[in-house]
């Protein structure tokens, strides 16, 4: 008998929750403290692999997660600078 509950494997979990907020809270350090640019694609990439050799999600929710993370806050961003909020 099979159990349904694995731990350690992928439950197709679409997109990646890790790497959406990791890729938000870099990006909003980033933006706050300059300094910190040259880290961004260092802790997104590192971030990315450290949950593939975890085997926490698959390559395509780690770059699906990491996409619609830049895609909104790359709007956010964009919104907030040309509204009158």
């Amino acid at each position: 008998m099979e159990n349904s509950l694995r731990i350690g494997v992928c439950h197709d979990k679409m997109f990646s929750g890790h790497t959406a907020f990791t890729t938000l809270a870099i990006l909003t350090l980033a933006l706050k403290n300059s300094n910190l640019k040259p880290l961004v694609p260092i802790v997104i990439i590192a971030q990315g692999v450290l949950m593939l050799i975890a085997r926490a999600h698959y390559s395509v929710d780690v770059f699906i997660g990491f996409l619609v993370t830049l895609l909104v806050f790359t709007n956010k961003t964009y919104i907030m600078k040309n509204t009158f909020l």
